[in-house]
């Protein structure tokens, strides 16, 4: 792994991978809030692949049948809740479609199952979180809240089910060792003298 650049915006300035100089044969690995589908899939038709861990709710993806690399319009969005419930394997492929307004690909979604300690952990978490706003969790968010789940447009014959799952854990770490970095030494506030360029 390298450093491309860094990008150093205001606080109107959010995360987004269209500001970087992207080329082809780059992989990228990136949170779930930079699951932006249309740059997504424009970077993915320039060669550069993604690797995007997701929130099980969040990000809907189409069926897709067997290795299709042509969007069928009537392809149906997919159940994830349902689909995973209908496995018994810890770790799942999903062949999928991801749609955006201008742009549709073809992708995977893995699944992998956590232990029942951590499932639970998760579990109430997600209780937790919609109590706070409210709202009770849906019996298929109770479900999904077991998953790790990752979107990827590298094909599996390029990367297997483990290794995509291994580099999205990988991911983590850097993100902590940045909140380290602001919370301990105020890295998210630019110290510079007035007026400077």
């Amino acid at each position: 792994m390298t450093v491309h650049a860094v990008d150093v915006t205001g606080a109107d300035g959010g995360e987004s991978l269209a500001r970087y100089p992207w080329q082809a044969g780059d992989s990228v690995l990136v949170d779930r809030g930079d699951h932006q589908p249309q740059v997504i899939l424009d970077r993915c038709a320039r060669g550069v692949e993604a690797i995007v861990r997701v929130n099980p709710t969040a990000m809907p993806v189409f069926a897709r049948s067997g290795e299709a690399d042509v969007f069928d319009p009537a392809a149906v969005r997919l159940e994830v809740a349902a689909s995973l419930r209908a496995c018994t394997d810890d770790t799942i492929r999903l062949p999928v479609w991801r749609r955006a307004p201008q742009a549709s690909g073809p992708g995977w979604r893995y699944a992998v199952r956590l232990p029942p300690e951590a499932a639970e952990a998760a579990r109430r978490r997600c209780r937790k979180t919609a109590q706070r706003n409210g709202r009770t969790p849906s019996d298929a968010t109770r479900f999904l809240a077991g998953w790790v789940m990752v979107f990827t447009t590298v094909a599996p014959e390029t990367l297997d089910g483990p290794t995509v799952l291994a580099l999205s854990r990988c991911r983590w770490p850097v993100a902590l060792a940045f909140k380290r970095l602001q919370s301990r030494l105020d890295l998210d506030t630019l110290r510079t003298p007035q007026n400077s360029r």
